[in-house]
C-alpha cells in the first residue's frame, strides 16, 4: 500500500547540504540555517588525507565560523582491526580537537595512498541548537597507514554550555586532498 506523498516521516533524514573538498587545510559546515531539527549528520566518504598516517579531527564553532574552540574536548572510541591485533583506545578527558579516525601508534591513522580510499565517517551531532554540552556520536571506516582495515566507533562532547553553530573538519597535519561531504537533518 503506498504511502500519501504528504506525510512526514518522523525520524526520516533531510538533505540538506553536500559538496566536495580539494586540497584544502579544512572543511568548515555552517549550520545557523538549521537550527530546527533535533540533530544532524554529517557524512564524511574517501576524505584522503595528502599527508600520511594523520588523525581526523573535529572542532565546533559558536560564532557561525569565524572561530573554532580549540579547547574543552573530551572524547572516546576503540578500534576494530581486520588482523584481530590490538588497537590502542584513543581517549582523552581534555583535548584539544575530538579525534574521528587514527591511532597513537606509527601507522596507525589514515593512509594518503588515494586508492585506499582515506577515511569514511559519519557523524551524528545531537541538539545542536541548545545551550548545553555539545555532544556527538561517530563512527569512522578507514585503511591504516599499516594496510589494516579499522572500524572506530565513539562519543564526544565539549565541556561547555553553547550553541554549536559550525563544524570543522581537518587532518593532524597538511590538507585534506579529495573528499565529499552531505549534511542531513533529523525531522
Amino acid at each position: 500500500k503506498a504511502k500519501p506523498s504528504n506525510l512526514k516521516m518522523a525520524g526520516g533524514l533531510q538533505l540538506l547540504n553536500s559538496g566536495t573538498v580539494t586540497s584544502a587545510a579544512t572543511l568548515d559546515i555552517v549550520l545557523t540555517s538549521f537550527t530546527g531539527y533535533r540533530a544532524l549528520k554529517v557524512l564524511l566518504s574517501s576524505f584522503v588525507p595528502a599527508t600520511d598516517d594523520v588523525e581526523l579531527w573535529m572542532r565546533f564553532s559558536t560564532d557561525g565560523g569565524g572561530t573554532y574552540d580549540a579547547t574543552g574536548y573530551s572524547y572516546t572510541s576503540h578500534g576494530v582491526r581486520d588482523d584481530g591485533a590490538a588497537f590502542n583506545q584513543s581517549n582523552s578527558g581534555s583535548a584539544n580537537q575530538i579525534i574521528l579516525a587514527g591511532g597513537q601508534a606509527a601507522n596507525q591513522s589514515v593512509s594518503n595512498t588515494a586508492n585506499e580510499g582515506g577515511v569514511d565517517c559519519e557523524v551524528t551531532l545531537h541538539d545542536q541548537a541548545a545551550a548545553r554540552f555539545s555532544r556527538i556520536r561517530f563512527h569512522s571506516g578507514y585503511f591504516m597507514a599499516a594496510a589494516i582495515t579499522v572500524s572506530q566507533p565513539g562519543a564526544a562532547n565539549r565541556e561547555a554550555a553553547q550553541d554549536t553553530d559550525a563544524v570543522r573538519f581537518l587532518f593532524e597535519s597538511g590538507d585534506i586532498a579529495s573528499g565529499k561531504w552531505a549534511l542531513y537533518g533529523y525531522i
